[in-house]
């Protein structure tokens, strides 16, 4: 930082609390290491010990990936508040380590008569949902309702979440239909979830609910209403979902691209998929894969191979996803010396033992012997 000499001069000459907290705040917001270790330095030698202080290097150290300094400071304070605990837990779930969330959840039930806020509460719940704890969730669930904090909307999407994503359509639907206050995030983690898990008649019925509440769509709104029309084959509600995003002037970008050349490829219009994918600004290994895969689907197995030399040309570098249509549509064509290529490239650009191309390779396989069994 350009500024940081007269910056450490106003943190020597400061006895203000707020500023050292706002340096601290600028640390971690940009992921400055090295800024907020000297600020760090600076404030051992110059002021003491306090909790809000403490918390914000908690923060600091967190948001830079260095969550066992964090861990260090916070076992090191001999006062704790409620942002102690959840700066450290929001730490551990921004860092990946979901169940360290979790014990470290217990440790404070267990030692101190702090009372959880609905921050602590979102962000262990959170963590249930990414390693698909159910029980705790529920408890944390039950816990809520008895404080009240479920009325917090993201305490309520976050158990949204929990429930769709550890595929418990009634949990989900509970909450969805008894806690009043559903914005898009809501939307979004209950229709996501159904529709993974395959409750396409269910994720129908929130996506009339939300119609009737007039909610806001946003880019993850349309990727998964067109997501849902294509499962379910459903050209009609495909059109009205095209419709509305060029209505809206929604910014086409190429998730949303993607989201419609995969919609008519499974409704079987071919012919609109290249449309939408020829209207495309700018593509990506994912639209061109999503247009291969919709030739595949519809039994265009050259044309998709055609388009396969074309990203090459492009320059746009095929993943494992890719080499899965490759090999399906060279089983397809029964062109099974191209497959071997196919699946020599596949290996040497290390996807050849993704369970995804493994499959596509079984399939090529099998082909091969059928042919066999017919000469």
């Amino acid at each position: 930082m350009k500024n940081a000499p007269s910056l450490f001069k106003q943190i020597e000459t400061s006895s203000s609390l707020v500023d050292i907290i706002k340096f601290l705040k600028i640390s971690a917001d940009t992921k400055n290491l090295k800024w907020g270790t000297m600020i760090h330095a600076q404030l051992i030698i110059t002021t003491q010990d306090n909790v809000i202080q403490t918390n914000s290097l908690i923060n600091h150290y967190a948001k830079c990936g260095q969550i066992s300094v964090a861990r260090q400071l916070f076992d090191r304070m001999l006062e704790r508040n409620t942002v102690s605990w959840s700066t450290l837990m929001t730490g551990y779930f921004h860092n990946g380590l979901t169940s360290e969330v979790l014990r470290v959840f217990r440790t404070m039930n267990l030692v101190e008569s702090l009372r959880p806020n609905e921050y602590i509460l979102a962000t262990v719940i959170s963590s249930c949902s990414a390693i698909r704890a159910l029980e705790d969730g529920r408890q944390c669930h039950g816990y809520v309702v008895k404080s009240g904090l479920i009325f917090h909307q993201y305490v309520k999407n976050a158990l949204l979440y929990l429930y769709s994503k550890c595929s418990d359509v009634e949990g989900a639907m509970g909450i969805f239909k008894t806690v009043p206050g559903s914005d898009i995030l809501s939307y979004n983690s209950i229709l996501n979830g159904f529709i993974e898990h395959g409750y396409l008649s269910q994720a129908l019925e929130v996506l009339s609910k939300m119609v009737d509440d007039v909610v806001e769509w946003d880019h993850i709104t349309y990727v998964t209403i067109l997501g849902l029309c294509a499962r379910l084959k459903d050209l009609k509600m495909g059109l009205q979902v095209h419709n509305r995003i060029l209505k809206t002037d929604t910014e086409f970008d190429v998730f949303v691209g993607s989201a419609i050349i995969d919609m008519y490829g499974k409704c079987g219009k071919i012919v609109s998929a290249r449309n939408a994918f020829n209207g495309l600004d700018n593509r990506n290994v994912v639209s061109w894969t999503t247009i291969m895969a919709a030739y595949f689907q519809n039994g265009f197995f050259e044309e998709a191979l055609n388009l396969f030399l074309e990203m090459e040309i492009e320059g746009v570098l095929p993943n494992e996803y890719t080499y899965a249509v490759m090999l399906n549509s060279c089983a397809g064509l029964s062109a099974l010396r191209h497959g071997d290529l196919v699946n020599a490239r596949a290996e040497k650009s290390g996807f050849k033992d993704r369970l995804i191309v493994r499959n596509a390779l079984i399939n090529m396989s099998q082909r091969a012997v059928t042919l066999k069994l017919h000469i």
